[in-house]
């Protein structure tokens, strides 16, 4: 019954975003547009405390951001990692309960793309259609709004989140139907996808793959772009420890992957006489992690050229590099000016 009430309102607010202008109320406010600007700055507490404020004075851009921070910890533990617990909280999230609670909770009043986060957030489930086919209506009103307004990046990760809860029917549905409104790295797990849907059905009719389909899926399989194949997040850390082939194809392929940008900033100003090695080392650092380690926190709020022109963006990169402790320690093997440049940014 809970399910089926939660699944029943993510309906009712779709349907009422799509009603919805897509402004935000207070995303002109010359208050909102200072601790903006003092974020990008690096000014972290400054943009902290002026955000919290027009929190609780109903400012929803303000609200949507602080919510979307408050989940990126390389965006502010630096500066809230020593603060008292009370101190915190009240910087991060809107009062209630031990812990406080999201500010997104406070936007979903006044912002329909709140709402989509929320559902986002959610569990999901699966719905089978007349026609016998299967979709998640969680992850499927999730996408279709966070494309409406634009946020490329977290609809994509929606699809990646619905396939790692092997929702695999689900996940090629919801490929096939916002396909083009996605990242393009989508194309690696949709031909995954329709490959092993392909190789299911002829194994359940008593059949066997072929020497000549196993040629074909090869082929597809090698079309994709190395770029897209590294940015999907499909390479294992041992993987890449021991094989120095994958290690070659990383050196080669890492500065054509635009999600990557900031790493490729990184390496041509901080180690250029390391930057093939440097760009390995920062690959393996995110190995298995974000499919957008150094995305904006909210693409309405802040445009990706806005962020990664940012005075602050080498201090989150650096961070988003190393918060995997496993994978740093990894990482360091490969370029020692990686190694300290990130552990000195990141502080």
């Amino acid at each position: 019954m809970i399910r089926g009430l939660i699944i029943a309102l993510s309906v009712v607010w779709a349907s009422a975003a799509l009603g919805e202008a897509l402004d935000t109320p207070g995303i002109d406010a010359p208050e909102f547009l200072e601790a903006k600007a003092a974020w990008l700055d690096g000014d972290d507490m400054v943009a902290l405390k002026a955000l919290a404020e027009l929190s609780r004075t109903g400012n929803t851009a303000a609200q949507l951001l602080l919510a979307r921070i408050a989940e990126e910890p390389h965006m502010h533990r630096h500066v809230t990692g020593d603060l008292a617990r009370a101190e915190r909280r009240s910087l991060l999230r809107q009062p209630g309960g031990l812990s406080g609670t999201s500010w997104l909770d406070a936007a979903t009043e006044e912002s329909a793309l709140a709402r989509y986060l929320v559902i986002a957030k959610q569990g999901y489930t699966s719905i089978t259609r007349e026609d016998g086919s299967q979709y998640s209506p969680e992850a499927d009103l999730a996408v279709s709004g966070l494309t409406l307004f634009g946020e490329t990046e977290l609809a994509t990760e929606v699809v990646f989140k619905l396939h790692d809860g092997f929702f695999l029917d689900e996940t090629l549905d919801l490929i096939v139907n916002y396909e083009e409104y996605l990242d393009p790295m989508i194309g690696t797990l949709k031909i995954s996808l329709e490959q092993s849907a392909d190789a299911f059905a002829i194994m359940a009719d008593g059949g066997n793959l072929s020497a000549e389909k196993q040629t074909v899926f090869a082929e597809q399989r090698a079309a994709i772009a190395p770029e897209y194949r590294l940015a999907a997040a499909g390479i294992g850390l041992e993987d890449i420890k021991s094989n120095s082939d994958l290690q070659d194809i990383i050196r080669q392929h890492a500065e054509n992957v635009g999600a990557w940008t900031p790493l490729r900033h990184l390496c041509e100003t901080s180690c250029p006489e390391s930057y093939s090695n440097c760009l390995l080392a920062g690959a393996t650092s995110m190995t298995a992690g974000r499919l957008f380690p150094f995305a904006s926190p909210l693409q309405l709020l802040v445009s990706t050229e806005e962020y990664w022109n940012s005075a602050r963006i080498r201090g989150d990169a650096a961070r988003r590099m190393a918060e995997v402790g496993v994978n740093f320690d990894a990482a360091k093997g490969f370029d020692q000016c990686f190694a300290e440049t990130i552990t000195a940014l990141a502080r």
